[in-house]
């Protein structure tokens, strides 16, 4: 997430941010409007809200998929069915998982 944001500012909340703090993260902003605050090109790094709210302002979606389930507490809430198509996806060995799937979805 780090490399694919180098050179754009990466917006969080202050939730997320424990994820990347001992990391080169000089690009991150905290806020708990984060959603509001980005611009064009920018990145926001979405872990527990919704956002379906700002639909209309985002201009890619990258997803990260493991290969196992896990219970959650939130969902996402766009449809990726209505309006999106995948526009490329790959899979790699993370640190920890075995398989890791990005999705790059576009409008």
């Amino acid at each position: 997430i780090l490399s694919v944001s180098k050179g754009n500012r990466l917006y969080m909340k202050e939730y997320s941010y424990p994820l990347f703090q001992e990391l080169d993260v000089d690009h991150v902003t905290v806020a708990s409007d984060f959603l509001d605050k980005a611009k064009e090109g920018e990145y926001c790094f979405v872990e527990d809200t919704g956002a379906a709210d700002c639909s209309e302002k985002i201009e890619q979606l990258i997803l990260y998929r493991w290969n196992r389930k896990y219970p959650a507490d939130l969902y996402l809430d766009l449809d990726l069915k209505k309006g999106w198509h995948l526009s490329r996806s790959e899979e790699f060995a993370g640190t920890s998982h075995e398989k890791i799937t990005k999705e790059v979805y576009c409008k």
